[in-house]
C-alpha cells in the first residue's frame, strides 16, 4: 500500500503541469473562445527561456540571429522565474494581436486549428533553434524527500502541486472580485454588451491571453527540473491539460486543477502497475487515463463547450459538384508522369512524398469537407494501415497488392471506432477525443517494441505485380520512377473517388449532415451511419 501512495504523489508533479496548463485553457477559452492547442507549446518556449536565464544567457528564437545574448552572469530563481513571465506575457499579448484576434469571429473549431498552427511553429523554431537533445535544469528547490512507509516521495512533487493550487486560488479571487474579472466574465457573456458599456473586448482578452500564457509558462517552469527540454515530449503535455479542461467543462478552474492532478497521480500509478503486475498493459497506460477520462466525460454529459457572447458567422467551404472527372483524371495524371520523367533525386523523392500527402488530405476532405467532423487522426490511419501492411507482408505473406488493401480495410475498421464519439458530439469536443484516441493508439501501438518491430523496425516487401519491381529502390537509382508511378495512380484513382462520391447520394448526404444534423435527420437522411461512412472511408 505504501508503494502506491508513494507513486500516486510522485505524480503530482506532472499532475501540477497538467492543471496548470489546464488551467491556461480555460482563462483562454472563456475570454477569446480559443482551446489553444499551442499551450504546451508555449510552456516549453518560456521553460527554455528560463533554463537559460539561470545559465546567464538570454535566449532568442529567432532565426538568423544568434542563439543566445550573454548577460554576464548566471541568474537566480526568482529573478529567472520574473523574466520569464514577463517574457510570457508580451509572447502571449502577441499571439492573441496577430492570430486570434483576426479570427475572433471565426468558428471554434477555426481558432482551435489556428492554434495547432502556433503549436507546430513554436515547436520547429525551438527544434531549430535548440535542437532535439535534452536539456537539463538545476532543481529549483532542495529538500529532502519524505519518507512513506518504505518508499520515499521527493518533497518538490508536493511543493509543485502547492504552487498550481495557489495560482488556481489567485486567479479565482482575481476573477471573482476585481474590475477586470467582471469584465471578462461580461465579455464572455456579450462582447455587444461590454462594448456598450464602455469595455473593450479586446483589451480585455489581450489581458486573459497575458495571464493564461505566464500561467502556462509557469507550468514549463515548474516541470523543468523534473522531466528534461525536450521539444516534441512537452506539446504532448496539452492531451492530459484538455482532459483537465473537460472535467472543467473550459470553465470551472478548480475542478480543472483537480482533474490534472488527478490524471499525473493516475498516470504515476499505472507506470507502477506496469512494472510490477504481470498481464498489466505495458505500453501506452499513462495515454489511456486522459482519454478515458475524456470519453466519459463525453458520454455522461455529451453537451457542447459554453458558449460565448461574440457573434459567429458560420459559414461553410464550397463543395461544388465535380464534372469532367475522366477529362481531369487523364490531365492530371499526364502531368504527374512528365514530373515524374524530368526530375531526379531528392526534387523526385519531394514529389513522391506530396502524392502520398494528397491522398491523406483527400482523407481530410472526405471527413471533414463533406461531413463535417474534424478529425486529428488521419495520419494514425495512415500508421494502422502501414504496421498492419507489415505484418500481412511478412508474417502472412500475404502478395501484393492484396496487402495493402487489406491495410487499408484495417485502417477503415479503425476509423470506424474513431468515428463512434461522433454519434454524441460534435465540433471542438469531436476533436480533442479524436486527438487523445491517436495520442494513445502511437503509444500502445507505434511505439511498443512488441508491435512495432523494435529497432530493426517494421518490414516492408517491396511491391511487385506480374514480375514487375515497383519498389522505391536505393543508392543512385533512388527513387525510382516505378514506384512513382504506383503513388502517382493511387492519388489519381483517389481522387477520382472522392469526386464521384461527392456526385453520389451519400457524398449529397454527408454535405446535409455538415450543414444542419437535424434538418438532414428531418429529411430522412441517417445521421449516425452517414457520419460513420465519412470516418470509414
Amino acid at each position: 500500500m505504501d508503494h502506491h501512495i508513494a507513486f500516486l504523489a510522485l505524480g503530482l508533479g506532472n499532475g501540477a503541469v497538467y492543471a496548470a496548463l489546464g488551467l491556461a485553457l480555460v482563462m483562454t477559452f472563456r475570454s477569446s473562445g480559443v482551446v489553444n492547442f499551442g499551450t504546451g507549446a508555449i510552456a516549453l518556449y518560456v521553460a527554455y527561456t528560463f533554463a537559460y536565464f539561470r545559465r546567464g544567457e538570454l535566449f532568442v528564437p529567432i532565426p538568423g540571429l544568434p542563439r543566445t545574448v550573454s548577460l554576464g552572469n548566471p541568474l537566480g530563481v526568482w529573478p529567472a522565474i520574473g523574466l520569464s513571465m514577463v517574457i510570457a506575457a508580451v509572447l502571449g499579448a502577441l499571439l492573441y494581436a496577430a492570430v486570434f484576434r483576426p479570427l475572433r469571429a471565426a468558428a471554434t473549431v477555426a481558432k482551435a486549428v489556428a492554434s495547432i498552427g502556433v503549436m507546430l511553429v513554436v515547436q520547429g523554431v525551438l527544434a531549430l533553434r535548440v535542437g532535439t537533445n535534452p536539456v537539463v535544469v538545476a532543481p529549483s528547490f532542495r529538500l529532502q524527500p519524505l519518507a512513506i512507509g518504505d518508499a520515499r516521495v521527493p518533497a518538490d512533487r508536493l511543493i509543485l502541486a502547492g504552487i498550481v493550487i495557489a495560482i488556481a486560488i489567485g486567479l479565482a479571487a482575481l476573477y471573482r472580485f476585481t474590475r477586470f474579472g467582471l469584465a471578462t466574465r461580461a465579455a464572455a457573456e456579450s462582447e455587444k454588451g461590454a462594448v456598450l458599456s464602455g469595455l473593450s473586448p479586446d483589451a480585455i482578452a489581450i489581458g486573459n491571453w497575458a495571464l493564461g500564457t505566464m500561467v502556462a509558462g509557469a507550468s514549463g517552469i515548474l516541470i523543468a527540473p523534473i522531466v528534461p527540454l525536450v521539444p516534441l515530449s512537452y506539446t504532448l503535455f496539452i492531451v492530459p491539460a484538455l482532459a483537465a479542461a473537460f472535467i472543467g467543462n473550459f470553465a470551472s478552474m478548480p475542478l480543472a486543477v483537480a482533474g490534472g492532478l488527478a490524471i499525473g497521480a493516475l498516470q504515476s500509478e499505472g507506470t507502477y502497475l506496469q512494472a510490477s503486475v504481470g498481464w498489466f498493459p505495458q505500453a501506452g497506460v499513462a495515454e489511456a487515463i486522459p482519454l478515458i477520462l475524456i470519453l466519459a466525460f463525453l458520454v455522461a454529459r455529451g453537451k457542447p463547450l459554453p458558449t460565448r457572447g461574440a457573434a459567429v458567422q458560420r459559414s461553410l467551404g464550397r463543395s461544388p459538384r465535380p464534372t469532367r472527372i475522366t477529362a481531369t483524371t487523364l490531365l492530371a495524371t499526364g502531368v504527374g508522369v512528365v514530373a515524374l520523367l524530368s526530375t531526379s533525386g531528392t526534387t523526385r523523392a519531394a514529389l513522391i512524398v506530396t502524392f502520398i500527402l494528397a491522398v491523406i488530405a483527400l482523407s481530410q476532405v472526405v471527413v471533414t469537407g463533406f461531413a463535417g467532423q474534424v478529425s486529428l487522426a488521419q495520419l494514425t490511419f495512415a500508421g494502422v494501415a502501414a504496421f498492419t501492411l507489415s505484418r500481412l507482408g511478412t508474417n502472412l505473406h500475404i502478395p501484393f497488392p492484396w496487402a495493402p488493401l487489406l491495410a487499408a480495410v484495417a485502417a477503415a475498421a479503425v476509423g470506424l471506432v474513431f468515428g463512434l464519439p461522433a454519434l454524441r458530439v460534435r465540433g471542438l469536443p469531436l476533436t480533442v477525443a479524436t486527438l487523445t484516441l491517436a495520442v494513445f493508439l502511437d503509444a500502445f501501438w507505434f511505439q511498443n517494441k512488441t508491435f512495432n518491430g523494435g529497432l530493426t523496425g517494421a518490414h516492408v516487401a517491396k511491391p511487385a505485380l506480374w514480375g514487375l519491381d515497383l519498389g522505391i529502390g536505393a543508392g543512385q537509382g533512388y527513387p525510382r520512377i516505378p514506384f512513382g508511378i504506383l503513388c502517382l495512380v493511387v492519388l489519381v484513382g483517389v481522387g477520382a473517388g472522392v469526386a464521384l462520391l461527392r456526385r453520389s447520394r451519400l457524398g449529397a448526404a454527408m454535405l446535409a449532415v455538415r450543414a444542419n444534423e437535424r434538418s438532414a435527420a428531418a429529411a430522412g437522411i441517417d445521421v449516425a451511419r452517414t457520419k460513420l461512412a465519412a470516418f470509414t472511408i
